[in-house]
């Protein structure tokens, strides 16, 4: 997958962030990401997101950390088959 992907905000809630990420599909093929991948982190409430070629969505994901959420980490974008796609998160 040919991804771009901008974090546009982020709100901590001691244990809690609550992101926004910009999307845009660089790529001839639509793509479907299936989740934020977080070390020591839960994502809650998110279903899938379709991206079109050449689309630009965004997706908001809230994730829970077993403890105070980090000021700086690397999520993976996951895509399923097509793969994954590390963003970096600066709270």
């Amino acid at each position: 997958a040919s991804v771009e992907a901008e974090v546009l905000g982020v709100r901590s809630d001691g244990d809690t962030l609550v992101m926004c990420i910009d999307l845009v599909n660089r790529g001839p093929h639509a793509v479907t990401v299936f989740g934020f991948d977080v070390d020591g982190a839960v994502e809650r409430t998110r279903d899938p997101l379709s991206l079109p070629a050449g689309g630009r969505e965004i997706y908001y994901t809230e994730l829970e950390f077993a403890s105070e959420a980090p000021a700086i980490f690397t999520g993976l974008l996951n895509f399923g088959d097509a793969g994954q796609g590390p963003v970096l998160v600066m709270s």
